[in-house]
């Protein structure tokens, strides 16, 4: 246990420095970001296969290997 050191004593539980609804607005940012993330790297991938930056062999290596991986 931590010392409060403007008084010297433990702190209790009524001074807590986390706020209703902090935990609420960082799990919405965590379940943006997941469920944002596959589609933007399925498009990204989508355009520099259109640019032909890389091979579409390299692209289904990769999401087979992601698909494998989700089985095991």
């Amino acid at each position: 246990m931590t010392a409060n050191s403007a008084e010297g004593t433990a702190p209790s539980r009524d001074s807590s420095a986390i706020f209703a609804g902090q935990g609420r607005t960082a799990r919405r940012a965590a379940d943006l970001v997941a469920a944002l993330l596959p589609p933007a790297i399925l498009v990204a991938t989508g355009l520099l296969v259109r640019a032909r930056l890389i091979d579409d062999g390299f692209v289904v290596l990769t999401y087979g290997g992601y698909l494998l991986a989700e089985i095991s």
